[in-house]
């Protein structure tokens, strides 16, 4: 199991704690316009090898932990050891299942068919990817990180 700044184990009585790591797909790296879309199960060290299996010009921003999720370190607002290090603030979307199992999806990806999902980071409408941040409102099971803060 891949853990952030927590463990692995439920604190509260009656928590659930949810494995994510078979959701492990890296969807989409796009060298050009430099983003990644992947899902939670996607390691830092699985999006390293990708890059470097592809000879792709980009260089990701890896935490002491390089085999943590990089979903999940965004969503603790973790860092990596680069001058573009705050993962939180390279969000770019997510993909949420809420607890009554309706999918969300944040930033321009709100809209059907948008094209500019992993591109458009201020998004349409309102912005409410925080409250996703170290918080249990909802499962991410998708995110776009790019290179723009």
């Amino acid at each position: 199991m891949t853990s952030g700044y927590g463990g692995p184990s439920p604190i509260v009585r009656g928590a659930v704690a949810v494995d994510l790591h078979k959701l492990n797909k890296i969807i989409e790296v796009n060298e050009k316009l430099a983003y990644a879309l992947v899902e939670p199960g996607v390691s830092f060290f699985d999006l390293y090898e990708y890059i470097k299996e592809r000879n792709m010009k980009l260089w990701i921003s890896c935490p002491a932990l390089g085999w943590g999720s990089v979903i999940g370190n965004s969503l603790d607002r973790g860092w990596g050891y680069t001058p573009n290090g705050d993962n939180c603030s390279h969000i770019c979307g997510m993909e949420v299942v809420l607890a009554d199992g309706t999918i969300l999806r944040t930033g321009m990806g709100q809209l059907e068919d948008a094209k500019c999902w992993q591109l458009f980071k201020n998004g349409y409408g309102p912005g409410f990817d925080g409250l996703f941040n170290q918080s249990n409102f909802g499962i991410v099971v998708k995110m776009v990180l790019t290179n723009r803060a």
